[in-house]
């Protein structure tokens, strides 16, 4: 089965909005991120994502250190985790730091 068959499958949404902004993300999340095209198969949903969620929480996570999206790697994180719940779990969760740092590092965007 085709990779863009399964996505479409798995999660018929992203193909609702507008395509540019799908077409962003995807070209954010594969080119900056570095997420490969089967990451992005398995979480189909990240498609969907608005960029002021994923955008930051990756840049601040690149600032961090902690942007390691290879699941071989030490200190992994998911695709979905990068993009779901609200940014005290994220920050709590993912980033382990704290929400008021987070907060701080959105003011020098």
């Amino acid at each position: 089965m085709f990779a863009h068959t399964t996505v479409f499958i798995a999660s018929p949404f992203p193909f609702l909005p507008e395509r540019s902004n799908i077409v962003d993300t995807f070209t954010y999340l594969h080119q900056e991120a570095g997420l490969s095209h089967a990451q992005i198969v398995q979480f189909p949903a990240i498609l969907r994502t608005r960029q002021c969620v994923y955008k930051p929480r990756h840049q601040f996570l690149v600032h961090l250190g902690r942007a390691q999206f290879d699941p071989k790697e030490p200190n992994y994180v998911s695709p979905k985790a990068l993009v779901t719940g609200i940014d005290a779990v994220f920050c709590e969760n993912v980033a382990k730091t704290t929400v008021d740092k987070y907060n701080e590092f959105l003011k020098t965007l």
